[in-house]
């Protein structure tokens, strides 16, 4: 079951970013032109896809981690048509050498190949690059600054939550009711992503235990198995929250990451 929109119309939160797209496609449209390169940026979870799949249904996917090298992306620039959408999610991940090849494959719609003596550039037809990352100042700055739209998307809110939820509950035809739905939406840290994966958890929950209408109750039991609170915190959150309180007790002091790295046995990039 895909619980992705498809469509800015279908799309719920977001509200200035689904705005200036609207906005910016409707211009596109009516010039007969190409849409300008796209840098979506925020946490994981908020929508960078749905968006870039809602501009654009013909898309070519990528995904930064698997491009580490000039060869893997040559491929993907030299398939694309006039108009074409290359999404690179993770586009942070990128080398810089394959950043610095882009450049001129963005600025001019050129492409560079060179050898140990002479350099041979091939025109290729203007096309939209759209990147998302969880880490835009890790782009090299000539890159991001190659992305004529630069949109960071933000937390949720309940309410958002809430109404994303009550649309999905009917896609995966789960029983709940509306303090219930309220009480998931409160646990999932303003991301769609996490209230998708709770809702879920509730619909295997409900089926193994026979249940046709999930109650705020059995939503607290529920997630009691899978260690999230009422505020949305993971069992690893909490123990950080207490080894952080702990060290702080203890020594009156500001915690280092090392200390907390330690003290807690979580890894560090986490």
């Amino acid at each position: 079951m895909n619980l992705r929109p498809s469509a800015f119309d279908e799309i719920i939160g977001q509200h200035k970013a689904v705005s200036q797209l609207t906005i910016s496609v409707k211009s596109v449209n009516t010039r007969n032109d190409v849409f300008s390169h796209l840098l979506l940026t925020g946490p994981p979870g908020l929508g960078k896809t749905t968006l870039a799949t809602a501009l654009t249904k013909e898309i070519a996917l990528s995904n930064g981690a698997n491009i580490g090298s000039l060869k893997q992306i040559l491929p993907y620039i030299m398939r694309l048509g006039q108009g074409d959408v290359l999404f690179i999610d993770e586009i942070h991940r990128l080398s810089a050498k394959v950043q610095e090849f882009l450049f001129p494959v963005m600025e001019d719609f050129r492409v560079d190949l060179s050898d140990a003596k002479t350099t041979e550039s091939i025109e290729i037809p203007k096309f939209t690059l759209i990147g998302a990352t969880t880490e835009g100042g890790n782009l090299l700055a000539p890159l991001r600054d190659r992305f004529v739209f630069k949109i960071a998307l933000s937390l949720y809110t309940d309410e958002e939550l809430f109404c994303i939820l009550d649309i999905n509950k009917d896609k995966l035809e789960v029983g709940i009711n509306d303090d219930a739905l309220k009480s998931v939406a409160r646990r999932s840290r303003g991301t769609p992503r996490i209230a998708n994966n709770h809702l879920l958890w509730l619909r295997d929950y409900g089926v193994a235990h026979d249940i046709d209408n999930i109650c705020q109750a059995e939503v607290d039991k529920a997630m009691d198995i899978i260690g999230v609170d009422k505020e949305g915190r993971t069992i690893q959150d909490r123990k950080y929250l207490k080894t952080l309180a702990e060290i702080i007790t203890k020594t009156g002091n500001p915690v280092g990451l090392a200390t907390l790295v330690s003290s807690s046995n979580i890894d560090k990039d986490t």
